[in-house]
């Protein structure tokens, strides 16, 4: 019978998987599968803007991103520069649970 650590990590093969929810992109010149959510941060905007939301009038466009630990080089953090599909944004937050990385990730648009 397996664990529960053994069973998270089977999942991960799900959430993550291109026939499911992943997408393949590429990160700092590494093509990564990830999922991409931006309705969490919708949500979370609704109860307080985020910390980063604005700034001298322009607008952070903030979205997270969902990987594999093990598809990353090493754990990014909060105020890293990180190219996303040939685009610039800034890590404004993460966290890493049962072997993923939750990277929000933002961009001054406006």
């Amino acid at each position: 019978m397996q664990n529960f650590k053994e069973l998270v990590t089977e999942d991960l093969a799900v959430f993550i998987n291109p026939d499911e929810f992943g997408e393949m992109h590429n990160i700092d010149g590494k093509d990564i599968t990830v999922v991409i959510d931006a309705d969490t941060l919708k949500e979370k905007s609704i109860n307080g803007a985020s910390a980063y939301a604005t700034h001298s009038g322009i607008m952070l466009s903030e979205f997270i991103l969902y990987v594999k630990c093990e598809d990353m080089d090493e754990k990014p953090w909060i105020g890293q520069r990180m190219v996303l599909d040939g685009a610039d944004y800034l890590v404004t937050d993460v966290a890493e649970n049962a072997g993923i990385f939750q990277i929000t990730l933002g961009a001054n648009i406006g």
